[in-house]
């Protein structure tokens, strides 16, 4: 029986930020981090985890509205790793079949697209990324059997350095609209704008 779980890396620092928190910037009324986990809560997966800095507050406040597991990261400056750390540990604890990781400051990703993460990984691939155009990007779906090996992950390493390792993997395509992520405040505004439509 299929149990699947879900992570959301939401312990960035955001250093080309200008302005505050990105991921606590608005967005049409919703912080960018808020339609993260809205997109996530639609997808119906019952186990689902958000990584968090130490320090992070109004990100654990927000999170605390939603009924996520969160995770505190000690030392977010060392990068995206330790996060994918604690939610593949909490991951591997709790049984799941396996694990889709998205990122906080994607809010574009559809409930759709992380659906057909899981529908993608069940044809006997180990893993799946996000391809937009010739680039592999999150979200990406591993199977439970990997869990040990994201465990394994060091520094600043994100998910892709295992996915290029396995040899069952497959991709499943993401429109450039969808994977707009926000760094800087221009990517903000350019979203809000509506700048981001094909």
């Amino acid at each position: 029986m299929a149990k699947p779980g879900l992570l959301i890396l939401a312990s960035g620092l955001g250093e080309r930020f200008e302005s505050g928190d990105k991921l606590m910037a608005d967005l049409g009324g919703n912080p960018v981090l808020g339609h993260v986990l809205d997109t996530c809560q639609r997808t119906g997966i019952e186990h689902q985890w958000i990584a968090i800095g130490a320090d992070q507050n109004e990100r654990l406040d927000l999170a605390r509205r939603y009924k996520i597991n969160r995770l505190r990261n000690p030392e977010p400056a060392r990068g995206q790793a330790g996060s994918i750390i604690l939610g593949a540990t909490a991951a591997r604890e709790a049984g799941v079949s396996s694990l889709t990781i998205v990122l906080g400051d994607m809010p574009l990703v559809g409930t759709a697209h992380l659906l057909r993460l899981q529908e993608t990984l069940t044809e006997g691939a180990q893993a799946v990324m996000s391809k937009v155009g010739t680039r592999l990007q999150p979200p990406a779906i591993f199977s439970d059997k990997l869990l040990v090996r994201l465990e394994g992950l060091t520094g600043d390493q994100g998910a892709r350095k295992l996915f290029c390792s396995l040899d069952r993997t497959t991709t499943l395509p993401l429109g450039e609209a969808e994977a707009r992520d926000i760094d800087t405040v221009e990517d903000l505004a350019d979203i809000q704008s509506g700048a981001h439509h094909d």
